[in-house]
C-alpha cells in the first residue's frame, strides 16, 4: 500500500468521525499492523496528514498522532462549498439526491437491524405529531436521514452522508416553507420506514424516488406562482442540543417547542435590536457521541452564539471544551459543579442547582417529620448516570447535618419498564421518604409499580417529573406525591405567562403544554435579554455575554423562574424552591419559597 492510499484511508477515517471518541489515530505499531507496511510510510503519510492540518504530532510520553480541533471540517472542505444549497440551487440539490437516496435506501432495506427501525420509528413519531414547528421539522428531518444511512452498514456511505447532512438541514428549511411540503415529507417517511421495516428494498428505492420527484414538482410550483423562500440576514445563531428521539424525549419535546416558539415571539416583536433569533436545532438522541459530534458541527459550520445542551452527562463533557472555545453557554444542566466562574466562566443556567433543590427536599423533610422519638430516614432513586448522581454528595451532606439517616441508594435504569425489584428493597428497609430523580414519562412506571406493591414511603420527586405530565402519565397513583418545582406552571398566575398563553393558543391550539414548555421559553428569554445588552455594547459574543448576565440582579422573568442573580465569583442565579403535591389530579403548593441559601459549603457540589 502506497503512501497516498493510507493517507485517503485516515482522511475517510476522520471524516466519519472514526477517532472522535479517542480523539488520536491508533499507535505507529498498530498502524504498521493495520496497513501492513513499514515505519517510514506510515511517517510519511502521518506527516502529509499534519501538513494539512489534519493531525497534532506530538513526542515523548503521552505523545502521538492526534486529531486537530478542526480537522473533519478541514478534510471535508472541498465537500461542504460543493453543497452549500440556496432558494438558486435547491433543484439542482434535489436532482443530486435523486441519485443518491434511492440506491441508499435501497441497501438499508437490506442491512438494517431493528435499532434502526426503532429509531426510525421514534423519530417519524415525532415528526407526525402536532404541533409542528420548522426548527424541530429540520432537526427530526436530519436524524431520519442520517439513521437510514446507518441502516446500510456501509461506512462510505455513511461517511459521505453524514458530509450532506448539512446541506440537508438547509434544504429542509426551504421546503418547509413551501405549502404542503411537511405532510408530503411525512407521508414518504412512513412508507420509506414501512418498505425498510418489511426488508423490500425495491420499495423502498421506488418510494425514495417517488419522495424526491414530488419535492421537485412542488418546489417548481412554488417558484411559477412565487412562493417566497426563506431568507435570513442579521441573525443571532443558537445552537440547541437535546433529545427528541431518545429516553428523555417527553422532556425534550416540550422543552424544544418553548424554546422554538420564545424565539418567533422575540422575532415578530423586533428581534434582537433588529437582528432575527435562528435556533439550530439537534437531536443527539441522548447519547453522548451524538452530543459531541453535534457540538462539533455548531461551532465549526453555523459559527454560534450561544448554546444550550440539555443532558448533564453532555454539558459535563462539552462545557470544558466550549469554555476553550469561548462559546457562551445557557445551558439545561443546574449541576452545581457548573457554578464556579473560575472554572467554568462562559456557562449560565436558570433557577437553583440540582443540589439545593435536593436540599430543599431535605429541608422539607425535617419540618414535615413529626415524630419525635425516631429520625427521619430517606432514600435515594435515580438512574445512574451524570444527571442521576448529581445532587447525591450534597443532599446527603445536608441530610445527615440534619440528623436525617440514609438508606442505601436504589438506581432504576432507563427507559423504565419495571422498578418492582428496587421498590421492594425500599419496602424492605422501611424507609419513610424517597427522593426521585428521574423525567415524568419513567417516574410514571415506579408510582404504578409503588402502588401495586403497597409502598407507603412518601415519594417527592425532582424538578424533571414534577410537571403537569406526571398525572397525565401515572393517572391516580400520582395522588398525594410530592415534588420540586422552582419554574411556572403552564398557566400559573404571573405577569409573563400572559405572552406565553396567548402565542400557544394561537399558534399550537391542540398541543397541551406544561412547566416544561415554560422553562423552554425562559432558557430563551433570558440569555436574550443579555443578547440585547452585548449587542448594544458591540459585544455580542461570549465575554460580552458573560459581562452582561453578571449584571443581572433580583432579574425578573415575569415570574416565569425565580428572581436571579449572577455574581461575578458565583453563577448560581437561585437557591431555593416550592414543593407541590399532586391533589385529585392538580399540582398544588404545600410551601411558600424554601430558600437553602448560599452556603459555601454547598457551592460547586
Amino acid at each position: 500500500m502506497i503512501v497516498e492510499e493510507i493517507v485517503k484511508a485516515i482522511k475517510t477515517d476522520i471524516i466519519s468521525d472514526k477517532y472522535a471518541d479517542q480523539g488520536k489515530l491508533p499507535t505507529e505499531r498498530d498502524l504498521q499492523q493495520l496497513f501492513g507496511v513499514g515505519r517510514g510510510t506510515i511517517r510519511e503519510a502521518l506527516k502529509i496528514l499534519k501538513g494539512m492540518g489534519l493531525l497534532i504530532i506530538k513526542k515523548g510520553r503521552g505523545g502521538g498522532a492526534f486529531i486537530a480541533p478542526k480537522a473533519t471540517q478541514i478534510a471535508s472542505e472541498s465537500l461542504a462549498d460543493l453543497f452549500k444549497v440556496e432558494e438558486s440551487n435547491l433543484l439542482e440539490y434535489l436532482e443530486f439526491r435523486k441519485i443518491i437516496e434511492p440506491k441508499m435506501a435501497f441497501s438499508a432495506a437490506v442491512n438494517r437491524v431493528e435499532d434502526h427501525i426503532d429509531r426510525l420509528s421514534r423519530t417519524l413519531d415525532q415528526l407526525d405529531a402536532r404541533p409542528h414547528t420548522r426548527e424541530l421539522f429540520v432537526a427530526l428531518t436530519e436524524t431520519f436521514f442520517e439513521v437510514l444511512a446507518e441502516a446500510t452498514q456501509n461506512d462510505f456511505m455513511k461517511a459521505f452522508y453524514r458530509k450532506t447532512l448539512p446541506t440537508l438541514v438547509e434544504t429542509a428549511k426551504l421546503v418547509y416553507e413551501i405549502p404542503k411540503c411537511f405532510d408530503l415529507c411525512v407521508h414518504f417517511y412512513a412508507q420509506l420506514l414501512q418498505s425498510v421495516r418489511t426488508g423490500d428494498p425495491a420499495t423502498a428505492e421506488m418510494i425514495s424516488e417517488a419522495h424526491l420527484v414530488q419535492l421537485e414538482n412542488s418546489v417548481r410550483q412554488a417558484k411559477t406562482f412565487g412562493v417566497p423562500l426563506l431568507k435570513t440576514k442579521g441573525t443571532i445563531k443558537w445552537g440547541i442540543i437535546l433529545d427528541l428521539s431518545g429516553t428523555t424525549l417527553d422532556y425534550g419535546k416540550q422543552s424544544a417547542m418553548g424554546m422554538i416558539d420564545a424565539a418567533r415571539y422575540i422575532n415578530e416583536n423586533g428581534g434582537i435590536n433588529g437582528k432575527k433569533v435562528e435556533l439550530i436545532i439537534k437531536d443527539d438522541k441522548y447519547q453522548l457521541s451524538e452530543c459531541e459530534k453535534a457540538y462539533r458541527f455548531l461551532r465549526d459550520q453555523q459559527q454560534i452564539v450561544g448554546l444550550y445542551i440539555q443532558s448533564t452527562g453532555g454539558n459535563s463533557a462539552i462545557a470544558p471544551m466550549a469554555m476553550n472555545d469561548d462559546i457562551f453557554m445557557f445551558s439545561g444542566s443546574p449541576s452545581a459543579k457548573f457554578s464556579d466562574p473560575k472554572n467554568y466562566p462562559y456557562y449560565f443556567f436558570l433557577g437553583p442547582t440540582y443540589s439545593d433543590m435536593a436540599r430543599v427536599a431535605v429541608k422539607f423533610i425535617r419540618s414535615d417529620w413529626t415524630n419525635r422519638d425516631e429520625q427521619p430516614g430517606l432514600v435515594f432513586l435515580y438512574p445512574d448516570n451524570p444527571y442521576g448522581r448529581d445532587p447525591l454528595d450534597a443532599a446527603k451532606q445536608y441530610a445527615r447535618s440534619l440528623d436525617i439517616e440514609i438508606g442505601p441508594d436504589q438506581c432504576i435504569g432507563w427507559p423504565t419498564s419495571d422498578a418492582t425489584d428496587i421498590l421492594m428493597a425500599v419496602k424492605a428497609d422501611d424507609l419513610d421518604y424517597a427522593f426521585i430523580t428521574s423525567t415524568a414519562m419513567n417516574a410514571a412506571t415506579v408510582l404504578k409499580d409503588a402502588r401495586r406493591i403497597g409502598l407507603r414511603t412518601k415519594l417527592i420527586c425532582n424538578i424533571r417529573v414534577m410537571n403537569e405530565d406526571l398525572p397525565r402519565f401515572a393517572l391516580d397513583t400520582a395522588e398525594g406525591v410530592l415534588g420540586i418545582q422552582p419554574m411556572a406552571f403552564y398557566g400559573a398566575n404571573c405577569r409573563g405567562m400572559a405572552k406565553i398563553q396567548r402565542s400557544h393558543e394561537k399558534w399550537h391550539p391542540y398541543h397541551i403544554a406544561n412547566a416544561i414548555y415554560v422553562e423552554g421559553w425562559a432558557y430563551i428569554l433570558v440569555p436574550m435579554a443579555a443578547a440585547r445588552i452585548a449587542d448594544t455594547a458591540g459585544e455580542l459574543h461570549a465575554q460580552g455575554l458573560k459581562k452582561a448576565m453578571e449584571t443581572f440582579r433580583d432579574f425578573d422573568a415575569g415570574g416565569l423562574t425565580p428572581p436571579m442573580s449572577y455574581f461575578t465569583d458565583d453563577h448560581r442565579p437561585a437557591t431555593g424552591s416550592i414543593v407541590y403535591q399532586i391533589n385529585r389530579g392538580r399540582i398544588q403548593p404545600v410551601t411558600d419559597y424554601l430558600d437553602v441559601g448560599r452556603d459555601e459549603n454547598y457551592f460547586c457540589l
